[in-house]
């Protein structure tokens, strides 16, 4: 049998994680597979196929040039992930009855890492998927393709309506590959740093700093922090999310002048605000699919938060779980422009 590991960083911006995560899949062994590492540095262009398909586009191009007869597996690594158990042994992660396998996180699946068998049956499921990732936009939330672009959502979209397709399936929980916003898991296999808009820098800093330590709760909680700066990345999120930046300080704990501050990095609890609202805001991008109602909606006093700003709820982390309930809860309800009837 033989594992093959996928991944494509083009660019000068992501080449250098690519060579990283080259590096750090040529130490996987196994027992009982062959290991394959093939890591693509060309920008590939898919005709017909949005760019945010050229994941699962790459893939399928693969399933169709290869030998289905012999149940390999390619298995996908996003760049913003680093191994933490180089000697686990892959092939006790793909089960021998599923043909599909996905990380997971707290949000459902994630297609950071998952793996795909060599068989017809999943070379029929890529064609399909990379076909209805194109669903036009008006009838993609029919399928609660909340961004019909996103592998993430098309495949929760199969999963959930299609239980031939989900049987074939295996979720792996999020003690196999961490993020952040996990339980620490002593026995974890993977960490993936969600690059999100963090540069390409900050996360090789990180990479690097988790290979030269054992895996432990003190790494995993080092490797899931970032340290921001104020007045730079305090302006940044306040402009991403739109509101006023004195406001996001207001929020993250600082005082209203500290535009008028020395550079400084962020105490661990203001560290920990400005990170919760910005992923809230990038959610809510992601899952409303206008930057527009997205903003609106980070702050409007909703019923469902008590008539509170979601946005004002990040101040605490369970306050932030209360306001990805409700985007979830909000998104669920029908077309983006109603998305804030009745919330």
């Amino acid at each position: 049998m033989k594992i093959e590991f996928l991944n494509c960083s083009h660019g000068p911006r992501y080449q250098p994680l690519g060579d990283s995560i080259e590096r750090e899949l040529r130490l996987i062994k196994s027992s009982n597979a062959e290991i394959a590492v093939n890591v693509c540095f060309e920008q590939r262009h898919f005709e017909g196929v949005d760019p945010k398909l050229a994941k699962l586009a790459l893939v399928l191009e693969r399933l169709e040039s290869a030998d289905l007869s012999h149940g390999d597996w390619i298995v996908w690594v996003d760049s913003d992930v680093s191994i933490v158990d180089k000697g686990m042994d892959p092939l006790t992660l793909l089960p021998s009855n599923k043909e599909l396998v996905f990380s997971s996180d707290k949000f459902g699946i994630c297609t950071g890492v998952f793996g795909a068998k060599k068989s017809q049956w999943t070379l029929g499921v890529f064609k399909a998927v990379v076909l209805l990732g194109q669903t036009d936009r008006e009838r993609s939330k029919e399928f609660d393709l909340f961004d019909y672009r996103a592998e993430q959502f098309v495949f929760r979209a199969l999963l959930r309506y299609f239980p031939d397709v989900r049987a074939h399936c295996h979720v792996f929980d999020e003690s196999v590959v961490q993020n952040r916003m996990s339980n620490y898991a002593p026995k974890a296999w993977m960490f993936h740093f969600w690059m999100g808009g963090r540069s390409a820098s900050e996360i090789l800093r990180k990479k690097q700093a988790l290979s030269e330590n054992e895996w432990s709760c003190e790494a995993f909680w080092e490797a899931g922090r970032y340290d921001l700066q104020t007045s730079k990345d305090i302006a940044h999120v306040a402009k991403k999310i739109g509101i006023e930046a004195k406001r996001l300080a207001f929020l993250v704990g600082l005082s209203e002048d500290f535009e008028k501050s020395p550079i400084r990095s962020l105490g661990l609890d203001e560290s920990d605000r400005l990170i919760r609202i910005s992923n809230l805001g990038d959610e809510a991008f992601q899952l409303f699919g206008d930057a527009m109602i997205a903003r609106q909606w980070l702050s409007t006093q909703l019923p469902s938060l008590n008539d509170n700003e979601p946005i004002d709820l990040c101040v605490s982390a369970t306050g932030y779980d209360q306001a990805i309930d409700a985007l979830e809860k909000t998104t669920r309800k029908g077309p983006r422009k109603d998305a804030l009837k009745g919330s």
